[in-house]
């Protein structure tokens, strides 16, 4: 049965879901309120009244989804989250490990594809960068 999977960070990319997911389907941009994007080495949401996070929705089957969970390495790393959207209900990745570190040479470069893929304002992403350099005192 066919799930929906919002993707705000790498995933964005549609040249690295099409790899990790091959198969899948691009539905629509979608932008995620109560939510800011971090990076905490890799992507992360995390909640905020006042914010929002951009992303995009694919529709991905089961077995794209346990490719993901091994991606995202679900449960020790991230867990899953659910939330409504007017379609039904989509999945989301979350970290649980919420300490920072600098992402690797290049990830902040993919995820900036994936804004240009989906055609996404890029500010949502440099709010994270710039937070990442104040507020925890790295270089993203």
């Amino acid at each position: 049965m066919p799930r929906l999977y919002f993707a705000y960070g790498s995933n964005l990319c549609i040249e690295q879901m099409d790899q990790r997911c091959p198969g899948h389907r691009p539905l629509r941009a979608h932008r995620l309120h109560g939510y800011r994007l971090v990076l905490r080495g890799p992507a992360d949401v995390e909640q905020s009244d006042d914010e929002y996070t951009d992303g995009a929705l694919y529709e991905i089957s089961e077995d794209h989804e346990r490719a993901l969970d091994g991606f995202e390495h679900f449960p020790h790393l991230y867990d899953k989250v659910f939330f409504p959207i007017d379609e039904g209900e989509a999945l989301m990745y979350q970290m649980v490990v919420t300490d920072y570190r600098e992402p690797r040479a290049g990830y902040v470069d993919t995820i900036r594809q994936g804004f240009f893929d989906w055609g996404l304002d890029e500010s949502t992403l440099e709010r994270a960068v710039a937070r990442q350099k104040i507020e925890y005192g790295k270089d993203a």
